[in-house]
């Protein structure tokens, strides 16, 4: 048996770790015949309207984990942008999940999702380089459009659920795809059988030329920093991102501080970062494509993750 209060945790986060645990200790079952028929629907949900519908049920929340378990193995014997596509729907149900939930397990799962953040009188609060680090980028959560007060940002449920969107999308695609000789053959049967909404299809591709940059930015790399702030980093933010140059700047601070974990000697100063934003700006530069970036980049990190293969 397990704990009310976990499985239903689980059953909200399917991506959380203790989901994983729910499905090791399930082990694998006798008859998964009920679980692809599941992981299926899943997917297809996603796929034909963006997002998965959360409901709040008693019973079925086990298999509903189980489901997720097998979807996410469904889901990468899909194309790229289709797997894409199904995570961000699994984000949002999982968001949609957040913004009902209680302020205890909205805080354990932010801390799971290493988001610092603080709860009082209702709200949530963080500081604005947090935020910036995993805000949308989409013009509600532009920072001109937030409660800030002495550095923090202040949200409600429902604003936090919104922002935490595109980190939970991270969360869930780590790992992602899982490769196709370690899928067992029942399952890729299942994934041949999966429709694809050319439409959605064309969308979620659409935006995958940028998606290795925010992935980067959520993975600290030990050198070439330099060369990344001015050639990725600056361009992405200021120009693509539309954030304006001390916002920018705040978010590219907080990067290198995490690369600074692996290896703290650095040469990139808090001046430079504002100059290469300031220089960025008045170009209009965009950012290195992808495949311009894996001759700068590849030496020193798995371009493999980045690009979510």
């Amino acid at each position: 048996m397990y704990d009310e209060e976990k499985l239903s945790f689980a059953y909200r986060y399917p991506f959380s770790d203790e989901a994983r645990d729910v499905v090791g200790k399930s082990g694998t079952p006798q008859d998964s015949i009920p679980f692809l028929r599941l992981a299926k629907a899943r997917i297809e949900e996603g796929l034909a309207s963006g997002s998965i519908a959360y409901k709040d049920i008693l019973y079925g929340q086990r298999e509903s984990v189980l489901g997720y378990a097998y979807a996410r193995l469904m889901a990468s014997a899909l194309p790229m942008h289709a797997l894409s596509a199904y995570a961000v729907a699994e984000a949002r149900r999982s968001c949609s999940a957040m913004s009902s939930d209680s302020a205890a397990n909205i805080s354990r799962l932010l801390a799971e999702l290493g988001i610092s953040s603080a709860h009082s009188n209702g709200d949530f609060t963080m500081d604005i380089v947090t935020f910036l680090m995993n805000s949308t980028g989409q013009e509600d959560y532009a920072l001109v459009n937030q409660r800030v007060s002495s550095g923090s940002v202040r949200m409600g449920r429902q604003e936090l659920a919104g922002m935490a969107i595109r980190t939970v999308t991270e969360r869930i695609m780590k790992g992602l795809p899982i490769p196709r000789k370690e899928i067992p053959k029942l399952v890729l049967d299942y994934a041949k059988e999966i429709r694809l909404p050319k439409e959605e299809a064309r969308m979620a591709n659409s935006t995958r030329s940028i998606g290795w940059i925010e992935r980067l930015l959520l993975n600290p790399i030990p050198d070439i920093r330099q060369r990344v702030v001015g050639l990725v980093l600056a361009p992405y933010l200021v120009t693509v991102r539309g954030l304006d140059v001390e916002d920018a700047s705040k978010v590219i601070s907080g990067y290198i501080e995490k690369c600074k974990a692996m290896d703290p000697n650095t040469r990139i100063t808090d001046a430079q970062i504002r100059y290469q934003c300031n220089y960025a700006k008045s170009k209009g530069m965009r950012p290195l494509s992808l495949k311009k970036a894996e001759e700068l980049l590849s030496p020193v990190i798995d371009m493999d993750s980045l690009e979510g293969r």
